[in-house]
């Protein structure tokens, strides 16, 4: 299954490690699910981690994420989400690569529901639906 996470997954993974978006972490790190990122996702999710100075052990799994995961290049500009432009890079993501699923706790991207044939859902629904 193909999905995208957005950098708030990481973060309230890493501020709540019994929260359902550090199940989806573990998830992912144990091979459940493919996940797709692109250049400025990793690049926001590392600023982020840097500015909360995450400790080193956690920042360590996500660049263990980070290589099990695939990197694209969208090749299409997608502008859906205008309250929070930057947000449409998980769309763009998503959209390259035909991704079943958008995790996110993120409203702008909560919003918009289902994108082509991506649905974005938060965490907890997530887990319902696969189970």
């Amino acid at each position: 299954m193909k999905i995208v996470i957005d950098a708030n997954l990481i973060i309230a993974s890493y501020w709540n490690k019994k929260s359902n978006s550090y199940k989806v972490l573990n998830d992912i790190l144990r091979d459940k699910y493919d996940l797709y990122y692109t250049e400025k996702i990793k690049n926001e999710i590392f600023y982020i981690l840097d500015n909360i100075k995450a400790k080193k052990i956690f920042i360590n799994k996500v660049k263990i994420l980070f290589k099990k995961a695939n990197k694209v290049t969208p090749h299409k500009k997608i502008n859906l989400i205008r309250d929070d432009p930057d947000d449409n890079k998980y769309l763009e993501c998503a959209h390259k690569v035909r991704a079943h699923f958008i995790i996110s706790n993120d409203r702008h991207l909560l919003e918009v529901g289902k994108y082509n044939q991506t649905n974005i859902v938060k965490p907890s629904i997530f887990l319902k639906k696969v189970g």
